[in-house]
């Protein structure tokens, strides 16, 4: 045991043995020079004097340690209800900052599932959007330039230059017919998934999002309904004059007021008038 923090207990175990010495001690001083009687009689009084001197000394320093135990019992049980508070506060703390890092590694994850959602909404606009454009660059139309030279233009080059596009009945011309049907249900697509896309149902910037992308994609989906308004074919016999494909072709008439209603619905009004576009195109031809 250390010393310092026992001193008390060995003051008191000191103080006892000399006390008990000096009783036994006093006793030897007063008798010593008297023989030791062999008579039992005469040592009732010898342990009436050791019993009478040493019990109450014996007794006191019991109590005194007694209560120093009761003492020491009752700081013990102080200091471990202190240390069983720290340790429930410790332990209510430790709970609480879990409770912290789980919620901010949650809103990580959503925040990072939002971060990816938008990033696929973009990506398939995009990918919808210059998909259009591909398909309108490619050349497929017979084409005749002012130099009388025939080559093959595509949808763009012809819109660019603002004339016409008229189709025959070749394989080539039956190509672009094609071409231009996938650009119109391609845009009747990139028009419904701009505004209702899945991807942006819990994100609090759907408008913001759907708004910037309703303007990128505006351009490319009004210079395809000019294309697909103005297309016209030419019968076999050139004696004819070209009329308005939506005449002779159902299907294309059909995707064409899909595309209209797509872009209206969502919101993709377009900036021009096509019908009146289309007349004057027709009439100044």
């Amino acid at each position: 045991m250390n010393f310092k923090n026992n001193w008390g207990t060995y003051t008191t175990l000191s103080i006892l043995i000399i006390l008990v010495v000096s009783v036994v001690g006093y006793y030897n001083w007063v008798f010593w020079d008297r023989e030791m009687s062999s008579d039992p009689k005469d040592w009732g009084p010898l342990g009436d004097y050791f019993g009478g001197m040493l019990n109450p000394i014996i007794t006191g320093f019991t109590l005194i340690f007694i209560v120093k135990t009761f003492s020491q019992n009752e700081r013990l049980i102080t200091h471990s209800l202190e240390e069983m508070k720290e340790t429930r506060k410790e332990t209510t703390e430790s709970k609480n900052i879990q409770k912290q890092l789980a919620k901010l590694e949650s809103d990580n994850l959503e925040a990072s599932k939002l971060l990816r959602s938008e990033s696929l909404y973009i990506e398939d606009i995009t990918t919808m959007r210059e998909g259009i454009t591909s398909l309108l660059n490619i050349n497929t139309i017979n084409y005749r330039e002012q130099s009388g030279n025939i080559a093959f233009k595509s949808f763009e080059y012809i819109h660019d230059k603002g004339e016409r596009i008229i189709l025959g009945t070749d394989v080539h011309s039956k190509s672009a017919i094609v071409i231009i049907k996938q650009c119109l249900l391609i845009g009747t697509k990139l028009c419904n998934e701009i505004a209702n896309s899945s991807l942006l149902d819990e994100n609090e910037n759907k408008d913001k999002l759907t708004n910037i992308q309703k303007t990128l994609s505006g351009i490319t989906l009004n210079k395809l309904k000019i294309l697909a308004a103005s297309v016209q074919v030419r019968p076999d016999d050139v004696a004819y004059s070209p009329f308005d494909i939506t005449a002779v072709d159902g299907i294309y008439k059909d995707l064409l007021q899909k595309l209209n209603n797509a872009i209206s619905e969502n919101g993709l009004s377009p900036i021009i008038d096509y019908e009146n576009f289309r007349d004057k195109n027709l009439q100044t031809a």
